[in-house]
């Protein structure tokens, strides 16, 4: 290890890190926490794919202003090839288990977009 490298592991967190670091915890609390709570306690309706909507729109708007993320990687599907299918074949059978296990458990829930604003 040379000593730059040794210095740069060494080095105490600025405080831009740590503003950083508070901040991702706070997204990540409201967007897994905070708005979840707020659909179950009816304080905001029940529409999860809205939201989900806004939120990837927002990582969007993200992540095109972001002057140190590659614009290509939007766009380019060369790397996603390698783990896709594996993906794919872990998570499309868990995904089935999982709607099974609301629509027997929680039928309510299930679609509940579709329930309540048919106008859509």
């Amino acid at each position: 290890m040379t000593p730059e490298t040794a210095a740069a592991y060494a080095a105490p967190a600025t405080p831009r890190s740590a503003t950083r670091t508070i901040r991702l915890w706070c997204e990540l609390v409201l967007l897994y926490v905070g708005i979840p709570l707020l659909m179950v306690e009816r304080v905001i309706p029940n529409w999860p794919i809205l939201y989900l909507l806004l939120a990837t729109i927002g990582v969007l708007f993200v992540l095109r202003t972001d002057k140190s993320f590659d614009q290509q990687l939007l766009v380019r599907s060369a790397g996603v090839g390698a783990g896709f299918r594996k993906l794919l074949l872990r998570d499309v059978p868990l995904l089935l288990l999982l709607g099974l296990g609301v629509w027997r458990l929680s039928p309510n829930s299930l679609f509940s977009l579709v329930k309540f604003a048919p106008g859509i």
